[in-house]
């Protein structure tokens, strides 16, 4: 089974607006170096600063995934980026940073596999796809 396949079957979501191919497009995009957003190692100064590193870290590390209150990673995120992945996925802001909640941990966990983050990051979004496509 590939991770796109273990993400769509772990977490549930609506098939409309907002639905997990859209959203596992937002949050590898918060994820990829040369995505819309703030890139993996800027993501975790964030949640470090955010107060949520410990959260990060699980995800990041090899044991148990850490969860995240939406209204925390809303914090760390900030609003302006929330709002844009809102309004991409046609969603208000909660319902956004609810689904970004549960889909984020699972994702950076399964990007992460050897327990930490590539000096050089994770890579481009072609390769991120690339990656989920072979898991």
């Amino acid at each position: 089974m590939g991770l796109l396949d273990s993400v769509i079957g772990a977490l549930s979501g609506a098939r409309t607006a907002g639905g997990r191919g859209d959203m596992l497009n937002a949050v590898l995009g918060l994820l990829a170096d040369d995505g819309p957003g703030p890139g993996i190692h800027e993501l975790i100064a964030r949640f470090q600063r955010g107060g949520c590193g410990d959260a990060m870290s699980s995800w990041i590390g090899r044991g148990d995934n850490l969860p995240i209150a939406p209204d925390a990673l809303q914090r760390v995120l900030g609003d302006d980026t929330l709002e844009h992945i809102a309004q991409q996925l046609g969603l208000s802001p909660p319902v956004a940073a609810d689904r970004l909640a549960q889909m984020l941990p699972y994702v950076v966990d399964k990007l992460t596999p050897a327990g930490k983050v590539p000096p050089d990051g994770l890579g481009d979004m072609g390769q991120l796809m690339g990656r989920i496509g072979s898991r």
